[in-house]
């Protein structure tokens, strides 16, 4: 009976501890981050560039990333733009601008599920077309606390070519 017992308690010990492990697991979390764009040297002479930031969530995904970006600057012309955006205005006496983490729009972003950060960017000169960013004027980030270790901020730069990212986020683990 006492050998009946231990293995009884092996294997109950064996499940707590595959449940507790599976709670120490990263789920998915957003997590507010200094967002710093800036114009690289080829706009050493721009007049105006526009970059829009928007926390989007699963369900507002597709409507951004698909979405082309000169409809989405009709709709800002037109006033139809998201109201929860940080609007980044740059140009040649203005080369940079950060979005604080501690910026109010974090919690707005963050009370609606948003677990990626869509940038686009009018850009003078500049045209693009297609989806998500095959389109130079659009740059989609994820969220996730998990993807972005030990990162303090996140780079945006906007250039002649359009907008890149030189801090790159960790691989999605699947």
């Amino acid at each position: 009976m006492a050998n009946g017992n231990r293995w009884v308690w092996i294997v109950g010990m064996t499940l707590v501890m595959a449940a507790l492990s599976q709670g120490c697991g990263s789920r998915p979390e957003m997590a507010e981050r200094n967002v710093v764009v800036s114009l690289d040297d080829t706009l050493a002479r721009a007049t105006a560039v526009e970059v829009n930031l928007i926390g989007v969530n699963d369900t507002e995904f597709p409507r951004y990333a698909n979405r082309p970006v000169d409809e989405y600057w009709r709709d800002v012309a037109s006033d139809k733009a998201p109201r929860e955006r940080a609007i980044m205005k740059l140009s040649g006496s203005k080369r940079s601008e950060t979005l604080s983490r501690t910026d109010p729009v974090w919690q707005k972003w963050k009370a609606n599920g948003a677990m990626r950060l869509v940038a686009i960017a009018f850009i003078p000169g500049l045209s693009g077309s297609g989806e998500g960013e095959r389109d130079p004027r659009r740059i989609i980030l994820p969220l996730d606390k998990n993807r972005w270790k030990e990162l303090v901020d996140i780079r945006i730069i906007a250039s002649q070519s359009g907008l890149s990212c030189p801090t790159q986020p960790e691989p999605e683990k699947k």
